[in-house]
């Protein structure tokens, strides 16, 4: 259990929200941080990739200079 503190115009889209989804404020917000956290991890994959293959093509480009 934890307690958050959040600006009121949040609380009550949140609360809005819940109340749309016919859900309560906790499963609203649960979901919503496993949302943000789930595409926070998948652009992490990403960045690393990406940097991977700039590192991979800067080392064959720097070997191609030297040899």
């Amino acid at each position: 259990t934890i307690s958050v503190r959040l600006p009121d115009s949040l609380h009550e889209a949140a609360r809005e929200e819940a109340k749309r989804d016919n859900i309560s404020m906790n499963q609203l917000i649960a979901s919503a941080l496993g949302e943000k956290l789930s595409a926070l991890k998948t652009a992490l994959k990403k960045i690393k990739l990406i940097f991977s293959v700039d590192i991979s093509i800067c080392m064959t480009n720097a070997w191609a200079l030297i040899t």
